[in-house]
């Protein structure tokens, strides 16, 4: 059975908090964004370096926030980095990082428009 991208269970949760759209959806998709692409900037360097502990922390960073918006195959992808970073096995992170990158982009916009913000 192929993974879910989106959490779909968990995006309807936070509508109904937020039913007419306002604020707090789009604020919270904003912080998403902004953070990820810094984190993102963040594990080019920290890989370039070789630094493992670094890549550790900033993967568990994008799985926890990218759950919280309901981007679960983003965070899965985030949790198998930071298995990678955990077990100093930096070899396959350089895919991963494509993989995680690519999948940001496609999970902004679905999330965008599962929040109902097109």
């Amino acid at each position: 059975m192929e993974q879910q991208r989106l959490d779909l269970e968990l995006i309807s949760e936070l509508r109904a908090m937020d039913p007419d759209g306002s604020m707090m959806v789009k604020e919270l998709l904003s912080v998403f964004e902004l953070d990820t692409r810094q984190r993102i900037d963040q594990l080019r360097g920290e890989l370039g370096l070789g630094d493992s502990e670094a890549l550790r922390r900033s993967t568990h960073s994008i799985k926890g926030s990218s759950a919280n918006v309901g981007a679960a195959m983003m965070s899965s992808i985030a949790k198998e980095m930071e298995d990678h970073s955990r077990e100093q096995s930096l070899a396959g992170l350089p895919v991963l990082l494509d993989r995680l990158v690519s999948e940001f982009e496609r999970a902004l916009g679905e999330l965008r428009t599962a929040y109902g913000l097109d």
